[in-house]
């Protein structure tokens, strides 16, 4: 069975991270514009494979998760009903935030890195809140926790933590040190 976790986190950003953010919410806005072309019975998957190429184009060694990443909360935020009036204001929407697939992050030194374009990382300094936070990372840097899907903002970040468990054993112990 898999468990998840999720924790929120203070975090100071390098400037490849502040960029991250800024770029993801162009991302986004394009790939709306791209949504509002399109039938509302398009399925994510013809949506994406339709503009992919062209996203390459836009933003030119870029990793590409962030495409995957940003082209999906395009899809449901214009996929969901909305008012006209409200359809039309997506357009103008500039999220300070950034969607980070788990296969593009990395937990090292108390932070996160993400690759972002043309070799570059981006860095963010964890700062946990409680010794409840301080264990979980630690377990994470261990390789008892994967890094789920990462919610990155200015001031904070949300990580999810994912594990397998065996429901056939009796106990946990990285789950029941997190309890302590």
């Amino acid at each position: 069975m898999r468990i998840s976790l999720a924790e929120l986190f203070p975090c100071k950003l390098d400037r490849e991270a502040e960029r991250l953010i800024e770029e993801f919410g162009r991302m986004v806005g394009w790939w709306i514009k791209k949504a509002q072309e399109l039938p509302r019975t398009l399925s994510y998957q013809e949506f994406r494979k339709r503009f992919y190429r062209e996203w390459k184009e836009e933003w030119v060694d870029w990793n590409t998760q962030h495409a995957h990443t940003s082209s999906m909360l395009a899809y449901s935020l214009t996929r969901a009903y909305k008012p006209p009036s409200m359809r039309e204001k997506l357009e103008k929407l500039r999220m300070p935030l950034a969607l980070i697939h788990y296969w593009a992050v990395r937990l090292e030194d108390g932070g996160l890195t993400i690759p972002t374009k043309n070799g570059r990382e981006a860095y963010v300094k964890l700062e946990p809140r409680s010794r409840h936070q301080q264990k979980l990372l630690s377990q994470t840097e261990k390789g008892l926790w994967k890094i789920g899907q990462v919610t990155l903002t200015p001031k904070w970040t949300i990580i999810s933590f994912v594990k397998e468990i065996s429901l056939t054993e009796e106990k946990h112990p990285e789950i029941e040190e997190l309890l302590t």
